[in-house]
């Protein structure tokens, strides 16, 4: 889909049940805190860039991801000038 995604640690070793975290950067530059949680029940969804509009991710079950943005498209061209 376009994603790179750098792995973190959730600090709970072994924990199978522990939130997972990731840094996911759309096509754009936008950059993005993606975790996932479990829900009661299952949840069916997607998440849309807010720059561009890319979809990112669909999603279908009881774990589901929850994005947050990190920085914007202007923030990350003037971050590398």
């Amino acid at each position: 889909m376009g994603l790179t995604r750098e792995q973190v640690s959730s600090g709970y070793p072994g924990d199978a049940m522990a939130p997972r975290y990731a840094i996911v950067e759309c096509d754009c530059g936008v950059l993005y805190n993606r975790r996932e949680v479990s829900l009661p029940i299952k949840d069916i969804g997607f998440f849309e860039c807010v720059e561009c509009g890319k979809r990112l991710e669909i999603w279908y079950g009881r774990n589901v991801p929850s994005f947050t943005r990190l920085t914007s498209q202007g923030e990350r061209k003037t971050n590398r000038a």
